[in-house]
């Protein structure tokens, strides 16, 4: 109440822009609840309906049956707390509900239950009429139901049977059987699980479990007396009576197998069986003149022991030993550049023969075989007989050498000049050098002509040759050479480039040859000014598949007509050598600064080569 105004349940109430003075009072009236409370016909609760509690109060209400009836429950706030005469609620904070329960009549039911077991509950039990009531039936242990009767007719072997709706008086009796036993029992060797006597709930299953002892084995398994086989479990199903279960069991045994090769024995022999664990021995023993070579056993090398024990022996085995003659040692060495066959450490029995092969590797000869010491020549075999003691055999090998011979004719000089000794497979190089006045005419090799070369490179030597530079004074004159050593294509005006290759296939002298394929030329410009008497001299060598493939050369005198002097049509194959054509060209070759020379190829395919080395052009000076 604000200046003596209601402003309702307000919880906070703000004075704004105060200018006089004011009142403000508030009243406050504790909190209630209500406890709704009833009873069913044949009996009260106290106080009855509704009832109006402050919070945290208590209230208290009393229970009453009418004569002849009975509090059977009290629901509070819908849960049952029990038949009470009284109940209270304290420090009420909300809202309850309470009722009472009542009934006229009640009945007896009479539980009883025979030796090997009971049933709960048991005696005169006290039912409500319209009620329900379960009972229990539990046989001891070793026992099990045979039969629940209620009023005199069985209900079979439960365990629990309820009345419902009770309305008259009942009884009920249960009776209980002893339990089936299942007598196991387990010879040496093993045993079984569980053992002894098995007590077995009536009707449910039962499993034994029969497991050997290591080493042993199962041998059979009688139940009541009839035989199962070696089974490792069997399962009783609804056991309703006694039973017998036995196992039997037998130490494992294996079988140890021996067997000797020619020239001995093996002691016992044939096969021995021998329990698990234990153990068996044998001995080996060679005839004279030999030894024992090795023994196996399961397969395994063990040595070339003379005896070998099984000791707790847990499978079977085998064991097998061989024999071999008294051996002696041949010792085998070659040196470098060389071989001895066979090589190392050679067994050879005693008494007999061992045969050696000597051979040099390629470029190389025997020098010396020495055995045990003392030398029997550059033999190519040698053979130990009778052979009662160990030996040695080795051999040493040299290197094969050449000789290259050089000679030169009048006019010039080749160097080395002497002849010169060189290893296989080794390089040696020849320069032939012309006096002043004269000129190299030719060099033979082995007397083939190499041409008029300044230097020449036996490679790979694997014989011996000669050299031989011939010189002549000077009466023509070499105005233009291309041996190709270098990559010279660019100097000259070509037709499918492409086509024209710079290789080493074959080439007169040196390393490099000129390769022209398919359809392809070269020309180019040399001035015979102040020249006459104009010779073209080159090196050739093609590969063409058809007639109509051909290779050339030309000359032009005006340096754009040009006039076939040589060719060759095909087929033609790769010759191990170049060929030379030497030719004279027309007068009008002669001083001449545009005369020009072509060459190249006219074919069908990729497959098609025109080689070409060595263009040699000579002339004699006006």
């Amino acid at each position: 109440v604000v200046d003596g105004l209601s402003n309702g349940t307000v919880s906070e109430y703000t004075f704004g822009n105060v200018m006089a003075n004011h009142t403000i009072a508030a009243s406050f009236a504790i909190t209630t609840f209500n406890i709704t409370s009833s009873a069913s016909a044949g009996g009260t609760i106290a106080p009855d309906g509704v009832t109006t509690v402050n919070y945290g109060a208590n209230q208290t209400y009393t229970m009453t049956a009418n004569a002849g009836k009975t509090l059977i429950d009290v629901m509070v706030d819908g849960a049952s707390v029990g038949a009470v005469p009284t109940y209270t609620f304290t420090n009420i904070t909300a809202d309850h509900t309470i009722a009472a329960s009542f009934v006229t009549t009640s009945y007896t039911i009479t539980a009883t239950a025979g030796a090997g077991g009971n049933i709960t509950p048991s005696g005169a039990v006290q039912v409500y009429e319209g009620t329900d009531q379960m009972f229990t039936i539990s046989p001891d242990s070793g026992y099990h139901v045979t039969h629940v009767y209620v009023d005199g007719v069985s209900q079979g072997s439960i365990t629990t049977y309820t009345f419902t709706n009770v309305t008259a008086a009942h009884n009920i009796a249960a009776a209980f059987g002893v339990n089936p036993v299942i007598t196991a029992t387990a010879g040496s060797g093993g045993t079984i699980t569980p053992s002894g006597a098995v007590s077995v709930d009536y009707g449910t299953n039962q499993t034994f479990a029969i497991t050997p002892n290591a080493g042993y084995h199962i041998t059979d398994v009688l139940v009541d007396g009839a035989s199962q086989g070696a089974v490792s479990s069997y399962t009783f199903t609804n056991v309703v009576a006694d039973h017998t279960i036995s196992a039997t069991y037998a130490i494992n045994t294996y079988t140890l197998t021996p067997s000797a090769g020619a020239h001995g024995s093996i002691s016992p022999s044939g096969v021995q069986t021998v329990n698990y664990g234990g153990s068996q021995a044998f001995t080996m023993t060679p005839e004279s003149g030999y030894v024992v070579a090795e023994v196996l056993v399961d397969g395994v090398s063990v040595g070339a022991v003379t005896s070998y024990t099984f000791t707790n022996v847990q499978a079977s085995h085998t064991i097998a030993v061989s024999f071999t003659p008294i051996t002696y040692t041949i010792t085998a060495t070659a040196g470098a550049g060389g071989t001895i066959t066979p090589s190392g450490a050679v067994s050879v029995d005693e008494g007999a023969n061992q045969a050696f092969a000597i051979a040099g590797s390629t470029g190389y000869h025997i020098v010396d075989v020495v055995v045990d010491g003392g030398s029997v020549g550059p033999v190519t075999s040698y053979t130990f007989t009778n052979v009662v003691a160990d030996h040695s055999i080795s051999a040493t090998f040299a290197i094969n050498t050449y000789t290259l011979t050089p000679s030169a004719s009048a006019g010039g000089s080749i160097s080395p000049s002497s002849p010169v000794t060189v290893n296989y497979g080794g390089s040696q190089t020849f320069t032939m050098s012309k006096n002043p006045g004269y000129y190299i005419a030719d060099v033979l090799v082995d007397g083939v002509s190499v041409g008029a070369v300044t230097s020449y490179t036996f490679s790979n030597v694997q014989a011996s040759h000669t050299i031989y530079a011939s010189f002549a004074a000077n009466q023509r004159n070499m105005i233009f050479y291309d041996g190709f050593e270098t990559d010279t294509r660019s100097t000259y005006t070509r037709v499918n480039g492409g086509n024209i290759a710079w290789s080493t296939t074959n080439p007169k002298n040196g390393t490099h040859i000129i390769r022209e394929r398919n359809v392809a030329s070269m020309a180019k410009t040399i001035s015979t000014s102040g020249y006459s008497d104009v010779v073209v001299q080159f090196a050739w060598n093609s590969v063409m598949n058809q007639a109509s493939d051909y290779a050339y050369f030309q000359y032009s005198l005006d340096g754009s007509s040009y006039t076939t002097f040589w060719s060759q049509y095909g087929p033609t194959t790769s010759q191990s050598s170049l060929s030379t054509v030497t030719t004279t060209m027309p007068t009008g070759a002669s001083n001449n600064p545009n005369f020009r020379i072509r060459f190249g190829i006219a074919a069908n395919a990729n497959t098609d080569y025109f080689y070409v080395d060595d263009i040699i052009i000579t002339a004699i000076a006006i």
